[in-house]
């Protein structure tokens, strides 16, 4: 394969693993909520969740 081609190669993958990626995270976080993908029960926030609020409610 000439250098051409591969450079065409390489540019097609990166736009169809940028796409594939993009469309994974969205469907992930629209299907599950935010909740769950930052280690969340589905009823209390992930970890990230937990300590933003435990630093807003501190004294």
């Amino acid at each position: 394969m000439n250098r051409r081609a591969m450079s065409v190669v390489i540019m097609l993958a990166l736009v169809v693993g940028l796409s594939g990626g993009y469309w994974i995270h969205i469907m992930a976080f629209y299907e599950d909520g935010a909740n769950i993908l930052e280690g969340g029960d589905g009823v209390r926030g992930g970890t990230r969740g937990a300590s933003l609020i435990q630093q807003e409610y501190d004294i």
